[in-house]
C-alpha cells in the first residue's frame, strides 16, 4: 500500500507496570497522517489482533477463544482521521494460568486484507 508511511498505529498498555493479579488496558489508535484517504478492508468481523510474547514464545493472542463473523467490510479513515479499538487483558495466557512474573513484549495489528496492514512497534509490559 502505497500510504502505509502516512498511517500510524500506535499500542498504549495500562497499567503498566502491572501485579500479576491485575489487568490491563490495551488501546490501539490508527492515525492518517497524509493527504490521502486510505480504505483498510477486511473479511471477518475482527478488527485487530494482538499478541503478547516472552523470551521469543508467543504466550498470549487476544483471538483466541474467541469468534468473528464472516463479513466482507471496509472503513476509509480521511486525512486527520483517527480511529481506536480497545481491549482488556486479564493476565491469563494461553494455557488459561497467569502468565509469570517478568517483562513481555505485546504487539498489535490492524486486522485487514491489505498486504500492508499497519501494527504498532513492540511495548514492554512488566508483571510483578
Amino acid at each position: 500500500m502505497k500510504n502505509k508511511a502516512f498511517i500510524s498505529f500506535e499500542l498504549t498498555v495500562e497499567p503498566n507496570p502491572v501485579s500479576r493479579q491485575g489487568n490491563v488496558n490495551l488501546a490501539m489508535t490508527l492515525v492518517n497522517t497524509g493527504k490521502v484517504a486510505v480504505t483498510y478492508q477486511r473479511s471477518s468481523g475482527q478488527r485487530f489482533e494482538i499478541t503478547a510474547e516472552t523470551v521469543g514464545k508467543q504466550v498470549w493472542k487476544w483471538s483466541n477463544g474467541r469468534f468473528f463473523t464472516a463479513v466482507l467490510e471496509s472503513f476509509t479513515l480521511k486525512p486527520g482521521e483517527s480511529k481506536r479499538f480497545t481491549a482488556n487483558w486479564d493476565l491469563t495466557g494461553d494455557s488459561l494460568e497467569r502468565v509469570a512474573p517478568g517483562k513481555y513484549h505485546l504487539r498489535a495489528w490492524l486486522k485487514s486484507v491489505d498486504e500492508n496492514s499497519p501494527e504498532s512497534l513492540s511495548v514492554i509490559l512488566d508483571v510483578k
